[in-house]
Formats: C-alpha cells, structure tokens, sequence
C-alpha cells in the first residue's frame, strides 16, 4: 500500500526476490562450506554472523527512534 500504484508490481517483485534470497543463499553457503570446513565451525560461524547482524540492526533502530 505505501508504493504508488504504477510500481506495486515491481514493488512486489523486489520482496519476492529479497525473500528467496534470503531462503536461497544462506543453506547453499553453509552447505558449500560444510565441503571444506567442519559443519559445527561453520554453523558456529553461521550464528555469529547473524548475531553480529542482528546487533546491528538493534543499533541502528535504537538511533533512528523506531
């Protein structure tokens, strides 16, 4: 509803795409490097990167005021 009419498709497109992104990516990382490192290190690996995200984003809420 916040885009204008002329862009609600392309604005769903876009939150298709980020979605099966974000569905998409990460299981295929891990599991390519699950073929190189052990799979306890890389989902260590995992989390910390996502802890580290979510901080941020945390962060950067909390300034903003939302």
């Amino acid at each position: 509803a916040a885009a204008a009419p002329a862009g609600r498709g392309e604005a769903l497109a876009g939150l298709f795409l980020a979605a099966y992104l974000g569905l998409t990516v990460p299981p295929l990382a891990i599991g390519l490097a699950g073929l190189s490192f052990d799979q306890v290190d890389v989902m260590t690996w995992f989390t910390g990167v996502l802890l580290a995200l979510l901080a941020a984003v945390a962060l950067l809420t909390r300034r903003t005021g939302r």
